[in-house]
């Protein structure tokens, strides 16, 4: 007898599970596919409109330019003592800060022996020692030359000329030279001692050659009286003693002056100074009892170079300050207190820093002869004196012009289009550029670059409103 199936009721519920858990999935991902009206509201309200303005003719009247920089009231240069085994304390304070110094002055007095400046190119790198030549030497004896010290032609040789300048230097300051190094007094002691043992040998030499000479003569008067012929007149000459004697001296003689040459003043890095160009004034001196290797602090700090304004200036701003034209510089607290001044350089175009966020050229601005009333490191407002005149040309809004790494540009139909800025004026820009034409659309807002060729219709990612400044878009 056969028993009925069983499998039929299992595999209909097996499928029936199988079709709900279809079901249940298909509807699921229809839910993540419909976007309902409040989920596309807001994504509208978070969605950036790409505004765009057009290309026009203008005729536009450069601003007057207005931008904040910081004072400098000169370059800080730090005077340092250096040299081999150095070891000392200020032993006077030479200077008090508020003075003003000039080439050949004593800045101050370390272990007893002067730190004399100079107005030097560059500060000395070694000790510069009799025979030494070299660029340092050269600007040594033309810092001396016009201290009226140095005679002749500068020519980069340290010998006695450059010396007996130094040591006049020395003298005019109030101090002995540097003194001769132990070991080239040795050598000039041992010299002397060579020379003398070389005098007293040919000395010598010279009194044996005239007792000889004496001695031969007497022979010859005594053979002459007895009637004996000479015997001296086949004989060979005796050398003369005297001949490596005065070759020995002459050696000695020539080792004494090296020696002495050797030991003639050095100039000493550690007591020669560089300093700045131009008016130099102390801005602060160790005290007395200070150690200047211990404590690491300059002996004295002094400033130099002329007073001057640094302002960074974006692209769109650099033609407005040329170099030569004038500018009014107040405090940016009190602009009450203005004084006049002139653009002196503009610097190449640089990316932000750590002194200047933004990038654009660095604008220096210079001061005439009256020392301006501000504080070293002051923030300072630079204002343009007078707009030019006006300039002709295509015009896009200012808000258009963008800095970039290459420049100036302008994003149109999404492709960054280089331009030069002509004028600023009234919230236009005048600029030049061979891929603009007027009614070209250019970004505002958005519409950031693609990277490759200028479409002809360039998609935005949103609506897009079309305006200009004043237009009411």
């Amino acid at each position: 007898m056969t028993r009925p199936s069983r499998r039929g009721p299992a595999v209909w519920i097996t499928a029936l599970c199988v079709l709900s858990a279809v079901v249940i999935a298909a509807s699921f991902l229809a839910g993540t596919l419909v976007e309902s009206p409040w989920e596309e509201a807001v994504a509208n309200a978070e969605r950036v409109p790409a505004v765009t303005a057009q290309v026009t003719q203008r005729s536009v009247a450069r601003d007057v330019v207005a931008v904040q920089g910081t004072y400098s009231a000169g370059t800080v240069d730090e005077v340092r003592v250096a040299g081999e085994d150095l070891a000392g304390v200020v032993t006077a304070q030479k200077r008090q800060p508020g003075e003003s110094v000039v080439s050949g002055d004593v800045l101050g007095e370390v272990s007893g022996r002067p730190v004399v400046g100079l107005s030097l190119t560059f500060r000395l790198y070694r000790d510069i020692a009799p025979g030494d030549t070299g660029p340092d030497v050269e600007q040594l004896q033309q810092a001396l030359a016009a201290l009226g010290l140095f005679e002749g032609q500068p020519d980069g040789e340290y010998g006695r000329r450059t010396v007996t300048a130094v040591d006049a230097l020395y003298r005019r300051v109030g101090y002995r030279p540097p003194p001769t190094a132990p070991d080239l007094a040795q050598a000039v002691d041992a010299a002397e001692k060579e020379r003398e043992t070389a005098v007293r040998a040919r000395d010598a030499a010279v009194a044996e050659r005239d007792r000889a000479a004496a001695a031969a003569a007497a022979a010859a008067a005594r053979d002459a009286a007895s009637g004996a012929p000479e015997a001296g007149a086949s004989a060979v000459p005796a050398a003369d003693p005297t001949v490596e004697a005065e070759l020995a001296l002459r050696d000695a003689d020539e080792a004494l002056a090296d020696a002495r040459f050797a030991a003639l003043t050095p100039v000493l890095m550690a007591e020669v100074v560089r300093l700045p160009a131009g008016a130099v004034g102390v801005v602060s001196a160790l005290p007395v009892g200070a150690d200047v290797v211990a404590d690491g602090e300059p002996v004295v700090r002094l400033r130099g170079g002329a007073p001057s304004v640094t302002v960074r200036v974006g692209m769109s701003l650099v033609d407005s300050l040329p170099v030569g034209s004038a500018v009014r510089v107040s405090a940016a607290a009190d602009t009450t207190s203005v004084v006049d001044a002139t653009v002196a350089v503009v610097g190449e175009f640089e990316q932000p820093d750590e002194v200047a966020t933004l990038p654009g050229y660095d604008v220096t601005v210079a001061f005439g002869a009256t020392a301006p009333p501000f504080e070293d490191g002051a923030t300072v407002l630079v204002e343009s004196v007078t707009a030019a005149a006006a300039v002709d040309g295509l015009a896009v809004p200012v808000v258009a012009l963008r800095d970039g790494a290459d420049g100036t540009y302008v994003v149109a139909g999404g492709v960054d289009v280089a331009v030069e800025v002509l004028a600023i004026g009234d919230g236009w820009a005048v600029v030049a550029s061979d891929e603009l034409t007027e009614g070209d659309v250019v970004a505002l807002t958005g519409g950031a670059s693609t990277g490759g060729g200028r479409p002809t219709d360039a998609p935005t990612d949103g609506p897009t409103a079309t305006g200009a400044p004043g237009s009411g878009a």
